[in-house]
């Protein structure tokens, strides 16, 4: 039962982040990753789904998020020399890209998705610089809760199958089922 609630929460908790209802201050999971620019000092990740630009140290340090008007749609964006974004939607997407090519040469990529890892490729040789805790990466955008609470779902009525068939076999009246049902599952 537990297995549902997280799901239907989190879905409703990332709904709620995507179309602005809810704020969060942290860093959220990096999901629908829509661009890496390396300026300033500071790696800036793009976020569609939650329409941010997270802002990140070089050594992969969380430090804040550019709120974005991007309205979950995908965007390319680059840094100004202020460290302002400048973002330009994009309707329709053809390709998501894998590397981020920087300037300067660096490249990031994504090495791994669970847990999701972001590797730096430098002169100094190649290293993981944002590696997010697995339960962030399965909290990640719109669809996972939804799997992780159909999983639940399923898990229940596996569970409850003996108690589920008998119930619904019996001949009582059907406002009456239910009341049993609840009954006998959750006593």
């Amino acid at each position: 039962m537990s297995l549902i609630l997280f799901g239907i929460f989190g879905f409703l908790y990332n709904m709620a982040l995507s179309f602005g209802g809810k704020s969060f201050e942290g860093e959220l999971p990096l999901t629908s990753i829509q661009g890496i620019e390396e300026n300033n000092d500071k790696i800036y990740i793009g976020l569609g789904f939650y329409n941010r630009i997270q802002v990140y140290d070089l050594n992969g340090n969380y430090l804040n998020y550019i709120r974005t008007k991007n309205y979950s749609k995908d965007f390319n964006f680059t840094i100004d020399n202020q460290g302002q974004p400048i973002v330009n939607l994009i309707y329709l997407q053809k390709q998501k890209v894998e590397n981020y090519i920087q300037k300067n040469g660096t490249e990031y990529y994504i090495s791994q998705k669970l847990p999701l890892t972001i590797n730096r490729v430098n002169e100094q040789g190649e290293e993981s610089i944002i590696k997010q805790p697995l339960f962030m990466t399965l909290w990640a955008g719109a669809v996972n809760p939804w799997i992780i609470g159909v999983i639940g779902v399923f898990l229940f009525v596996l569970t409850n199958s003996v108690i589920i068939s008998d119930v619904l076999g019996d001949n009582t009246p059907k406002n009456i089922k239910l009341k049993l049902l609840v009954s006998r599952i959750f006593r």
